[in-house]
């Protein structure tokens, strides 16, 4: 497991939760909307998770090639959004009810899934930020515009008598 995944942390456990738990209500949503148990589909949905812990697997050796933890936990994160938008469809079709905060982050990671990286939301600067951007461009434009306070910092040549 070291080789594969370095390690199980509670990442990993967590993303395996998820997994079972979304299979499970998976197929619990197939026979309550009667659509029925499908062995095609259940295959299908143990090779795509067999896939994505492929991809783990991939992800944690190339951390390991590049000296970095960031790119299998990115995975792990990016699988769990998957899985937990997942089981909340399959509760919604069983007619489980979630608790509204649960819905309401999960439609935004939803939202946000969606989103190519050029629509993403980019930060904008705080208050204290943009008033103190504001106050450093009016002291350089005074400093500018006063000719007395104007320095002249170019070398003087020596003379040769010096």
């Amino acid at each position: 497991m070291t080789f594969a995944f370095g390690g199980w942390d509670q990442l990993l456990s967590l993303l395996a939760v998820a997994m079972a738990v979304d299979y499970i209500t998976g197929l619990a949503a197939a026979v309550r909307t009667g659509k029925g148990l499908n062995s095609n589909v259940g295959f299908w949905g143990l090779a795509r998770k067999g896939l994505m812990l492929t991809v783990i697997l991939l992800a944690h050796r190339i951390d390991m090639l590049m000296g970095t933890d960031i790119i299998k936990g990115g995975a792990i994160y990016f699988y769990l959004v998957n899985e937990l938008i997942s089981i909340t469809e399959n509760y919604a079709r069983i007619g489980l009810p979630l608790p509204d905060k649960l819905r309401q982050a999960i439609a935004v990671l939803k939202k946000q899934e969606s989103l190519s990286d050029r629509e993403w939301p980019q930060p904008q600067p705080s208050l204290e930020n943009q008033e103190t951007k504001s106050q450093a461009t009016e002291v350089v434009t005074d400093k500018q515009t006063d000719p007395s306070e104007q320095t002249d910092n170019t070398p003087q040549e020596k003379s040769k008598g010096e």
